[in-house]
């Protein structure tokens, strides 16, 4: 009876989120993130599979993605590293296209107007958990769910060699940008340059008409 208690015991503790059983050790292999899905008329239609940490490379990816006015959900994933189904990790997904486990719960928010929201990994006060930076811009009606998302799988409540002093070093750190950020810093820069170019051109008219008219005041005060 001990023995299958402790079985019992050590088979709970390999429940992720949603009850799944993994005996999989997810400190030192695959991916961990965030699910972001769309949500409308209150329903999901698409999902992006954003990775925070690559275990397999020690890598902690810090991504700022670009998203249109609406509502979303978050919710921390692991996946077993697999080949990437689009070319961006930016670009949606049909839902289920790829198997994950569920590691937290789920926080739903809205955005008014489209923004630039980032995503981290990071431990704190003794718990793994995802957080963002501009979690201040995300209109959240709920009080319990909100960021940062705890991350509850059992196997993770010890984040181990990710975070601690000694093995910091090994560990690599690399933002990620969506390519729509990019783009949209570079038509702003575009824009601007243009401006630029307009009122250069009109400083030089001015500057010629200038010079042109103190030329024709020095012609008329040496006539006087």
């Amino acid at each position: 009876m001990i023995l299958i208690i402790i079985i019992a015991i050590y088979v709970n503790r390999k429940r992720d989120a949603s009850g799944q059983i993994s005996f999989i050790d997810k400190k030192k292999t695959g991916i961990i993130g965030v699910r972001l899905f769309k949500i409308e008329q209150g329903r999901r239609q698409n999902v992006r599979l954003l990775p925070l940490y690559v275990a397999d490379h020690r890598l902690l990816l810090n991504n700022t993605i670009q998203l249109a006015a609406g509502e979303y959900e978050a919710k921390a994933y692991w996946k077993e590293k697999a080949k990437q189904t689009s070319d961006s990790v930016f670009e949606a997904q049909p839902i289920d296209q790829e198997k994950v486990y569920s590691l937290s719960g789920i926080v739903r928010f809205k955005l008014n107007k489209q923004h630039s929201i980032g995503f981290n990994l990071n431990f704190a006060l003794g718990k793994l958990r995802i957080d963002s930076p501009h979690k201040d811009l995300l209109e959240i009606n709920a009080e319990k769910n909100k960021f940062p998302l705890l991350i509850s799988d059992t196997s993770l409540k010890r984040p181990g060699t990710i975070f601690s002093r000694s093995n910091q070093k090994k560990v690599w750190i690399l933002p990620l940008t969506d390519e729509q950020i990019v783009l949209s810093i570079n038509k702003d820069y575009k824009a601007a340059q243009r401006k630029l170019d307009v009122l250069t051109i009109k400083n030089q008219e001015l500057k010629t008409n200038l010079d042109q008219t103190l030329s024709k005041l020095k012609k008329y005060s040496g006539k006087v």
